[in-house]
């Protein structure tokens, strides 16, 4: 019996020894001591021991300004929250900063998204969205949906909100719509924008007084990030919902919004040359058409005078949305001749009657030049500018006349002018002395029933070019046997006079010809 008694006692000896060099780990919510050798929390879950007030010290999942994570009952593990880290910590040292690299964990419905800001960042899958104080992620109410701002919140990737009548729609309703194909609202041209991906196909969000875009080397964040607390990286940056915190206690500092920041000895370099651009309210700006597009009258984009287009195919089919803009009277023409236009399609944005329209960059559209034929219509284009539709003709207005070179309306002998204005196609020129329009040369004299300053027989007439080479007055005219688009000058001969060419010595034909000269007639 005594023997039994002692092998029972040695036994339990045993046992008792072998107890006291074991850890017990505590699990989740379980009771703990900091100094207790014996007892502590299991790391592996990514619990640590945490004062909980009243409760004592508890193992639960850290949730402060280093690691923001709440407990998954389902993987047993602690999570990121929405907005902070997902980079799980080393078990085996449960410290700031020691990460295990390899593994990313987030609250239900959320993922591990590094593309944003450069770091690894717990952020709602597409179609959830997350719950301020809890920083979990719930679903999203869809466009014409019910919502409430609390638990039921609309959709932010679909750029919509709740409305007062509590239905998720667009925010600015007057200048946007609801594209069912990308499942999001769109600003269009003239809506405020924060970003390109807000506005209508072939748009960008213009900003005053800059691209839109942060500078070289610099990171654009949002002016208000959505959900709570902040993204602990090492321990050396934070980023709040609003702003982002470098360094920590009294040495903490907070970039504001809309500027740039670079942290003092700032070592660690998450980010290009270690500086951050915000993106606030002062860095709104308007949807603007690209170059190349200009603006339909219900806001869209679509290609401009001389942008490539593309037409439909032989049978009618494949009617893309590059069409031309048909508030400017564009239509797609093909190239006159084979390599005329460069690009894939060889068609380009063009004037509907070329012959009879000429695209106005003032006014931003196809106009009919004076003298040709006009509708009084919003369907047709307007009359070029100083010319009004009068019987179907473009007629140009009173103190104007007829320019042949361009088909506009320019102002006529002795009207008040500014540089540009007046006629020069028929020899007139702004004087600065009187700012009225007269004869671009003293020896030439103008006719009111041919509204042309003639020359007087022996002085040069016919067709001349302004020399693109000089930017100096007096301005210097080049003769040329060719008439020409813009900038040229037809200066013709007095009445009894006929302007004949004058050839060099030895010339036979008409490639010697050196100038015209106002000769009588015979």
């Amino acid at each position: 019996m005594s023997e039994k008694f002692s092998i029972v006692i040695s036994i339990l000896t045993n046992y008792l020894l072998l107890q006291s060099n074991c850890v017990i780990l505590q699990g989740y919510n379980e009771r703990c001591e900091l100094y207790d050798e014996t007892s502590t929390c299991d790391h592996s879950v990514g619990i640590m021991c945490i004062d909980s007030g009243l409760k004592g010290y508890r193992c639960r999942c850290p949730n402060d300004a280093q690691f923001g994570t709440v407990y998954d009952p389902k993987r047993n593990k602690c999570v990121g929250k929405v907005w902070n880290s997902c980079v799980n910590p080393v078990p085996s040292s449960p410290r700031p900063g020691n990460f295990n690299l390899n593994e990313t964990l987030c609250v239900e419905n959320a993922e591990c998204n590094a593309k944003l800001y450069h770091l690894p960042i717990c952020m709602c899958k597409s179609g959830f969205v997350e719950l301020d104080e809890e920083g979990t992620c719930v679903p999203a109410a869809k466009y014409g949906e019910s919502c409430d701002n609390d638990k039921i919140q609309c959709d932010p990737k679909a750029s919509i909100s709740c409305n007062p009548d509590g239905k998720c729609g667009c925010k600015a309703e007057s200048h946007q719509f609801y594209d069912h194909e990308q499942e999001k609202c769109v600003t269009f041209v003239g809506g405020n924008c924060t970003r390109d991906d807000e506005c209508v196909p072939k748009a960008v969000c213009g900003r005053s007084g800059e691209s839109g875009h942060p500078p070289p080397g610099h990171l654009l964040i949002p002016g208000r990030q959505p959900g709570g607390g902040r993204i602990f990286i090492g321990s050396l940056v934070g980023i709040g919902r609003r702003d982002i915190i470098f360094g920590s206690g009294e040495a903490q500092q907070t970039a504001e919004e809309g500027g740039y920041y670079s942290p003092p000895n700032f070592n660690n370099r998450p980010f290009p040359n270690n500086r951050l651009h915000f993106g606030g309210g002062n860095s709104q700006g308007k949807c603007a058409c690209r170059s190349g597009y200009s603006k339909t009258k219900d806001g869209f984009c679509l290609p401009s005078y001389g942008t490539e287009c593309l037409p439909r195919d032989r049978n009618g089919a494949n009617f893309t949305t590059e069409i031309c803009n048909p508030d400017q009277f564009l239509e797609c023409l093909g190239a006159p001749s084979s390599g005329h236009y460069e690009g894939k399609s060889g068609f380009r944005c063009q004037c509907r009657n070329p012959l009879n329209e000429r695209f106005d960059k003032k006014l931003g559209k196809c106009v009919s030049l004076a003298g040709r034929r006009c509708r009084l219509s919003s369907v047709y284009p307007s009359c070029s500018e100083g010319s009004e539709c009068v019987d179907g003709i473009c007629e140009c207005r009173n103190g104007t006349s007829l320019a042949h070179n361009t088909g506009q309306c320019k102002l006529d002998f002795n009207e008040r002018c500014s540089p540009g204005e007046c006629n020069a196609a028929n020899g007139l020129i702004c004087h600065g002395k009187t700012q009225t329009c007269l004869c671009m040369d003293s020896y030439l004299n103008y006719d009111p029933r041919k509204r042309s300053c003639l020359a007087e027989i022996g002085s040069p007439c016919g067709y001349f070019e302004f020399n693109q080479n000089l930017d100096y007055f007096p301005i210097e005219l080049i003769p040329t046997t060719k008439r020409r688009e813009s900038p040229s000058v037809f200066i013709n001969c007095e009445v009894g006079a006929v302007c004949q060419p004058r050839m060099g010595e030895g010339a036979t034909n008409t490639d010697k010809i050196t100038e015209f000269t106002c000769v009588a007639k015979s």
